[in-house]
Parts: C-alpha cells; structure tokens; sequence
C-alpha cells in the first residue's frame, strides 16, 4: 500500500496533509537517516555489499524446479 495522505486546504491559509501518525512516524525516521552522513555511508555500503539473486537462482538453490 502506498502513502495515505490527504491535502486539505483552507481559505486563505496554506495547504494542510493530513496522514496518519504512524506514516508520520515514517517520514520522520526516514529523514532522520538520511540527514546523518554516517548512515547514508553505511547504506551505501550495504547495497553494494547486497548479492541479489534472480527467482532461478533461488529455485535452484532451494532445489526447486
């Protein structure tokens, strides 16, 4: 499911987002990270450490047909 958000506006005001404070939450973590260069380096460096497999691979692995 995507992001729930809905704009509210207001006359004469600036736009309001209502979401839920759990997707609030989210953002705020997600900000949090990404405003630390130290996290941003350590992300980086776990997705170039990241082997990805393709579903063939896995099946075979998993000795599935």
């Amino acid at each position: 499911m995507g992001i729930q958000a809905f704009e509210i506006k207001l006359r004469g005001s600036e736009p309001v987002v209502l979401m839920s404070k759990s997707e609030l939450e989210s953002w705020e973590e997600t900000l949090d990270i990404l405003s630390s260069p130290e996290e941003v380096k350590a992300l980086k460096e776990a997705r170039k450490e990241t082997k990805l497999y393709s579903e063939a691979d896995v099946k075979k692995m998993l000795g599935l047909k």
